[in-house]
């Protein structure tokens, strides 16, 4: 099972994307540190956004994006985790 897709957005993009694909829990981060979201969220992640993460169940991060997301990645990084067929 998938836990969660985390999309990190800011300014005019966050309206605008939420609006038209948010299915999920949306995290709004309110701090002037970047820095510290950019380590907490993954060591990995240059701060570009919007940023997008896969995340199973335990933590492990499945698919990790920067920028716009291709729809058809996202649902491929899903069925490689989950199986062709959902049991």
């Amino acid at each position: 099972m998938i836990t969660n897709v985390i999309t990190i957005l800011a300014g005019p993009e966050l309206s605008r994307s939420l609006s038209q694909q948010a299915s999920g829990t949306n995290y709004l981060y309110q701090s002037e540190d970047k820095y510290e979201l950019i380590e907490a969220v993954d060591k990995d992640w240059s701060g570009a956004l919007p940023f997008t993460l896969l995340i199973a169940p335990g933590g492990k991060i499945l698919y990790r994006h920067a920028g716009p997301i291709e729809p058809l990645e996202l649902k491929k990084a899903v069925v490689n985790h989950l199986g062709r067929v959902y049991k």
